[in-house]
């Protein structure tokens, strides 16, 4: 068995590990890294799933634009703090 064959069943055996943990939502971090790891052993085995990969796309910017929201809601809090310190003094 030469090299590429060796790394194909590797990758055959990594999509059938990494399939059952595939969710609808990839509504956690953990969800999204485990959607990543078998995108990526399916490109190594020449496959594509494009539905789950524009599921991943969206996803991501799911989580990137509610972790954007909770830095402004922490930034705007420490505004207010300062602010009744300020007032208090």
């Amino acid at each position: 068995m030469d090299k590429s064959t060796s790394a194909r069943k590797k990758y055959a055996e990594a999509l059938e590990m990494l399939k059952p943990g595939l969710t609808e939502t990839l509504a956690t971090s953990v969800d999204r890294e485990i959607a990543r790891s078998y995108l990526v052993a399916l490109k190594e085995t020449q496959q594509v799933d494009q539905v789950l990969a524009d599921k991943l796309a969206a996803a991501d910017a799911k989580a990137a634009e509610e972790a954007e929201k909770a830095r402004l809601e922490q930034e705007q809090l420490e505004k207010q703090q300062q602010q009744e310190q300020a007032n208090t003094q």
